[in-house]
């Protein structure tokens, strides 16, 4: 799977004032640091929380590791999940 060119500004030219390579990595202009800041921030704008239970009942496996399957509506195969454990409700 190729990655996404978000047009980052790189420089190999040894030549280069230190001064304009900086305003390019870390400018508030179009810079590296500002189109990170702004892709970042549409990836947080893209995350939500959801809740989900576990079921004493439902746990696969005779011996550990055992395994459960839940179903989280909206996450997709080739997105990243993030799963946390809560208290323990009774």
């Amino acid at each position: 799977m190729g990655t996404k060119n978000y047009g980052f500004y790189t420089e190999d030219n040894s030549a280069t004032k230190f001064k304009e390579w900086r305003k390019k990595i870390n400018g508030s202009d179009g810079s590296n640091i500002v189109m990170i800041d702004n892709i970042l921030g549409e990836k947080g704008d893209k995350s939500t929380h959801v809740t989900c239970t576990l079921l004493a009942s439902a746990w696969a496996g005779l011996d550990a590791p055992f395994t459960q399957e839940i179903l989280v509506t909206g996450l997709e195969a080739l997105q990243n999940g993030n799963v946390s454990r809560s208290k323990r409700h009774i």
